[in-house]
């Protein structure tokens, strides 16, 4: 059996054990089964569904960077237990940056209560520049990003961010 095809019944597994008065939001992926297909699979358990940086290839045109939100799969683990998970699958090529993170981004506040929201990460996503376009960088930039508009405002939320990026060559 591939990894990709125990992504569901272990989502299923945790579910059923984390009881409906203790939740989580997840995510798991895999990739590299075939990498001639450039392809990640995956199943989002109430995550922020994460977001796709395109990197320019031969076949599409050279402006604008196109950043594409993956699709939902199921409820948050443990609300509901028979909850159905679907796996996903995305084009992940060469070059191309993925930004997972918790909600806690999106929703961190300044100090006029103004949440950060999806729209400023897309747009980060989108204008990141050669050194932002790591998964180092990235998150160095998204992290510089939320703390300026904090601007030392207190959280009520986690912050969790994970990056990856495909590598040119092998």
């Amino acid at each position: 059996t591939s990894f990709a095809s125990n992504l569901v019944p272990s989502c299923k597994k945790c579910n059923q054990s984390k009881g409906s008065n203790n939740w989580l939001s997840w995510m798991r992926a895999t990739f590299g089964e075939n990498p001639s297909k450039e392809q990640l699979s995956y199943v989002l358990a109430g995550q922020e569904p994460p977001l796709l940086r395109h990197a320019h290839h031969e076949h599409s045109t050279p402006e604008p960077i196109q950043v594409s939100a993956l699709n939902l799969s199921g409820p948050a683990l443990g609300l509901f237990a028979q909850a159905r998970f679907e796996i996903h699958c995305c084009p992940l090529r060469a070059g191309d940056l993925l930004l997972a993170y918790s909600d806690g981004l999106p929703d961190s506040r300044n100090p006029a209560g103004e949440s950060f929201g999806k729209q400023r990460i897309e747009a980060l996503l989108a204008g990141a520049g050669p050194e932002q376009c790591t998964a180092r960088g990235l998150l160095k930039c998204v992290r510089t990003a939320v703390d300026e508009h904090s601007n030392g405002a207190e959280q009520f939320d986690d912050l969790t961010l994970l990056a990856l990026k495909r590598r040119e060559t092998p």
